[in-house]
């Protein structure tokens, strides 16, 4: 399956699928986050300006999927509840 994803997307642009592979995460240029349904192909969240430059990396807690940990350019990390989207570290 592919899916086309809008945004601010570049060739190298982090993605990551949570623990149930149901939804991914991707990072983009803008510094923002969005999290995509895998099975219904729409956007589930957008978390904007999470970092202030491009996002390098993006990883979901292996176990449960709860948590979702991002890096950027900015050389900031950020971790994100996936229930709240809220950061619980910048």
């Amino acid at each position: 399956m592919s899916y086309m994803m809008t945004g601010t997307l570049a060739w190298n642009s982090p993605v990551d699928a949570n623990a149930d592979c149901n939804t991914v995460c991707s990072g983009h240029q803008d510094g923002g986050l969005r999290l995509w349904n895998i099975l219904t192909k729409d956007r589930i969240h957008f978390i904007p300006k999470v970092h202030t430059a491009i996002v390098t990396c993006v990883q979901f807690d292996p176990k449960h999927g709860r948590y979702l940990l991002s890096a950027s350019r900015d050389n900031s990390i950020s971790l994100i509840d996936t229930r709240t989207y809220e950061s619980i570290l910048v």
